[in-house]
């Protein structure tokens, strides 16, 4: 008899193990990541994990993580069979065309990042930081000299637009402890003279950009 109710007793606790693996699910949160778990019914009712194995309940709920560190790509790849173009293009003051390609390295601490992503809906704030980056190279380029581009200068011109960057997002409430934008593989500053189709074509954009 002892033996039979050891033996049930066992099974009801393996039944129950197994049940809760069937009916909860595992959320692995990184060291630099930051769990959201978020409602199915309502996306924007959601709450965060820290790092480390969390439980959750995958009929009334979905898990994300976002990485506090990232890279922006700023230049020319592909993307599957497409060419992806990403790379930062101006007529500069001197009637040059500059062309940049560009990595941007990034990282939140771990406070910061959580009051980023709730700035963001609880998504990743990358796509506004690749935003303000972006407007940010293209004010400066627009308005720098060609020798801005050359030697140790375009390293000079890279670091005060990141610092420009970094500001601008402070002032928005995102706080990052790193960005610094890099040239792509080392490559150099294009420049060369604008025809007179890419001036044209470049004063329509001027144009359509101060007017937003």
């Amino acid at each position: 008899m002892k033996m039979k109710a050891s033996l049930s007793l066992t099974g009801l606790v393996l039944g129950a193990y197994v049940l809760g693996i069937l009916v909860f699910s595992f959320a692995q949160v990184d060291k630099n990541s930051i769990g959201v778990l978020r409602a199915l019914r309502n996306s924007e009712e959601y709450r965060f994990i820290d790092p480390g194995l969390h439980l959750f309940f995958p009929f009334t709920t979905r898990y994300e993580t976002y990485s506090r560190s990232g890279t922006i790509k700023f230049h020319q790849y592909m993307l599957g069979n497409f060419v992806e173009l990403k790379q930062i293009e101006v007529i500069n003051v001197d009637g040059m065309k500059v062309v940049l390609n560009l990595t941007l390295d990034y990282e939140f601490t771990s406070e910061s990042f959580k009051e980023a992503l709730t700035r963001a809906g609880g998504y990743s704030p990358e796509p506004f930081v690749e935003h303000v980056c972006r407007r940010t190279l293209l004010n400066r380029m627009v308005n720098a000299n060609s020798s801005s581009f050359r030697d140790a200068c375009y390293n000079d011109f890279l670091y005060s637009a990141s610092q420009e960057a970094k500001d601008h997002l402070a002032r928005q409430g995102f706080n990052l402890t790193t960005l610094m934008f890099k040239p792509f593989e080392d490559r150099p500053a294009e420049l060369r003279e604008a025809t007179e189709h890419e001036l044209q074509r470049w004063s329509v954009v001027k144009i359509k950009s101060n007017g937003e």
